[in-house]
């Protein structure tokens, strides 16, 4: 008996961390099985059919059949009729989930369509998911200006006095960004450089396949806003005069190494939510919360730190343009800076690693053709930077990191360069954990495999140098130990895993914590802010849905 029960105990703990990090809920539709079936006793029809909103915009979808089952649903494709047997949806919902649909075969849903830069189709479908059989779709539905400029998100350079703007949309065109310091009046221009990327760069499935828009990601735009003054107040808009110019937004100018304290907000594992109920957004919807959080308190930030598992995507591209657009109120305000998960680098045969496919065919390309952080080049996902007092410096664990990789050269370089009168604080982000209370420890690419891995490589870069604080993610809780060297308290740097800020909760934690955790959490979503003076570093936990303080450590100097 107590031999099964610990076999059905490590089964369900295996189960937990499969599901913390499981494929795209998208992937429940199997596209390879669709059929169709047209049928005319089903109807279908969206109204408005034409929409105005800035980068998304509300629909209302009616439908009726003389055949009601539970396993009807209604799925949203881009761009055309051929994409509905050929592509996974964009979104989808249960048909029955308008009341009253399985008693008198009528329904009604909404939907938020976020503007993928092409029409939509809305397909009614039977027979599940597993092979689901089309019955009948709606006219197309278009947004009125397909070309809208949008996704604007701002990210810090190698120069302190500058700021670099990318976006997505404008059209095929001249792009620019004009800014100035007063609201409304831009005396400064600057043309973006635009790129894309399509099938042939991916790495596989479903990424090259069902997860691919026949539209691509659309050109994706790239400027750098030039001679700002540090904490001056800049207004600017993107885009141009044949598609039009985003609304305004503001920023501050970055501060380069000095005395100043740093208000930072930093989280990992993100992902994106949907007001909209739908299906695929379940596992995530407390990234909502999250976002609406940092919204709320962004007047009050310098920079975000996102330490991996940016979007969840893996493979599916709508799911860029939903993250993008669910980001903007805070993207488009200050610095955000990223480093790669597995979620977006890791498959096989690509350079990543580890070899597994969680980037659903990604391997990178997606991440970095939007986030351009200031990187020494293409899939080297590694750099760091000075804000005020503090320097950042973000490593890849999706690459090699071994004593004598290039990364591992870059990170013993940096950290041997930080002039610690300027920025005595050095905080360091890696997604994957050097120290995680954690029971996976089966295979290579395992939590507690890579710990081990990152403490006999990079642990000893981190004592010899004194690193402060080191953040990461991937682990789907809250986790902050002592301030720790070579398993064992005393002085050393404080660890916290920050991966509760969307994704579905880890919870493969020992019963009994390790004697090196002071904290853990593996049921509160939210969020971590650090605020910096000359002689403290304030670290927080906070709970996203009530803004209640969960945990608080101040590091001293």
């Amino acid at each position: 008996r107590v031999k099964m029960a610990r076999i059905y105990f490590c089964l369900a703990l295996a189960l937990a961390s499969v599901i913390a990090h499981s494929a795209s809920p998208l992937a429940d539709i199997a596209v390879r099985n669709k059929k169709i079936s047209l049928d005319p006793s089903y109807t279908i029809s969206a109204t408005p059919p034409v929409l105005h909103g800035y980068g998304a915009d509300w629909i209302r979808v009616f439908y009726d059949t003389k055949h009601p089952h539970h396993d009807d649903w209604i799925g949203v494709y881009t761009p055309d009729v051929a994409a509905l047997t050929t592509k996974a949806p964009t979104r989808y919902q249960k048909a029955d989930k308008s009341s009253g649909y399985l008693q008198h075969g009528k329904g009604t849903l909404q939907f938020r369509l976020i503007n993928v830069r092409a029409d939509f189709i809305i397909g009614y479908f039977s027979n599940g998911t597993d092979h689901p059989v089309l019955k009948a779709y709606s006219k197309p539905i278009s947004f009125a200006n397909p070309n809208q400029p949008l996704q604007g998100h701002l990210a810090l350079t190698d120069n302190v006095n500058e700021m670099r703007l990318s976006w997505g949309g404008g059209g095929n065109i001249n792009n620019y960004v004009k800014w100035g310091t007063e609201s409304k009046k831009y005396l400064t221009t600057a043309q973006a450089t635009t790129s894309t990327y399509t099938t042939h760069d991916l790495c596989g499935s479903p990424a090259t396949d069902y997860g691919w828009m026949a539209q691509g990601p659309g050109p994706l735009h790239t400027a750098v806003m030039t001679d700002l003054k540090p904490q001056q107040r800049y207004f600017y808009v993107y885009g141009n005069d044949v598609n039009g110019w985003s609304p305004e937004s503001n920023f501050s100018g970055p501060v380069p190494a000095s005395s100043k304290g740093v208000s930072i907000v930093a989280y990992g594992d993100l992902g994106r939510g949907n007001v909209d109920d739908s299906e695929e957004e379940g596992q995530m919807r407390a990234s909502l919360n999250t976002t609406r959080r940092v919204t709320e308190i962004i007047e009050n930030t310098d920079l975000i730190l996102h330490i991996g598992d940016i979007s969840y995507a893996r493979g599916y591209a709508a799911d860029w343009d939903q993250f993008m657009f669910q980001m903007l109120p805070i993207t488009t305000r200050v610095p955000y800076m990223t480093l790669t998960g597995n979620h977006e680098r890791d498959y096989p045969n690509s350079g990543s690693y580890y070899n597994g496919t969680d980037s659903g065919g990604e391997c990178g390309v997606a991440y970095e053709m939007r986030f351009n952080m200031p990187r020494a080049s293409r899939d080297q996902a590694w750099y760091s930077f000075n804000y005020g007092n503090v320097h950042v410096v973000m490593m890849s664990t999706e690459h090699d990191f071994r004593t004598g990789s290039v990364q591992h050269e870059f990170l013993s370089r940096d950290l041997a360069s930080v002039d610690r009168s300027k920025t005595p604080w050095v905080i360091f982000g890696g997604h994957r954990p050097m120290y995680i209370d954690s029971t996976a420890n089966a295979k290579y690419d395992s939590d507690l495999q890579v710990a081990h891995l990152l403490r006999a490589n990079v642990e000893p870069l981190l004592h010899k140098h004194s690193v402060d604080l080191a953040m990461w993610g991937h682990h789907h809780s809250y986790q902050r130990t002592c301030p720790i060297y070579d398993m064992k308290c005393g002085r050393g740097t404080t660890h916290v895993v920050i991966g509760m800020a969307g994704a579905g909760f880890s919870t493969d934690i020992y019963k009994v914590k390790p004697s090196w955790i002071e904290y853990i959490s593996d049921d509160t979503h939210g969020y971590s802010t650090i605020q910096t003076t000359a002689t403290e570093l304030s670290f927080k936990f906070f709970a996203n849905d009530d803004r209640q303080l969960k945990d608080h450590v101040i590091l001293r100097k």
